[in-house]
């Protein structure tokens, strides 16, 4: 008899004191991966939908307060943009060991000093 996914999220979830982590399959990211009636789901984001009772809303995200992507800790998830997560990003220096743009610094590193527009720029044709 298998699990549905409910109960596969509570048994392969350690609850620690702060975080709940999924140890269950995970992305190359780290973010926690579940299957349910075939189709891959982000792990949190299937969590954040059962704790709150709310659908996510189409152009939204699941955001992490603690920051470890394989948190489904309900009280750790808020909902917010892409343009949030990346502000979220930059400000708490997730992103390039903290280093910004050699050429835009108000921007957050990609790649060999660059952010993504500059890198493309200098290293695509």
């Amino acid at each position: 008899m298998g699990f549905n996914a409910l109960e596969r999220l509570y048994h392969k979830t350690i609850k620690t004191d702060t975080c709940w982590l999924w140890c269950g399959t995970k992305n190359l990211d780290g973010y926690g991966r579940i299957k349910i009636n075939g189709r891959l789901f982000a792990v949190h984001r299937v969590s954040y939908e059962w704790y709150s009772g709310k659908s996510i809303p189409e152009g939204k995200q699941v955001l992490h307060t603690c920051d470890v992507p394989n948190c489904v800790n309900p009280q750790h998830l808020f909902l917010g943009t892409h343009s949030d997560n990346m502000q979220d990003m930059y400000k708490k220096k997730r992103h390039g060991n903290g280093k910004p743009c050699v050429c835009h610094p108000e921007r957050p590193y990609h790649a060999k000093g660059f952010c993504k527009q500059c890198y493309l720029k200098n290293y695509r044709s």
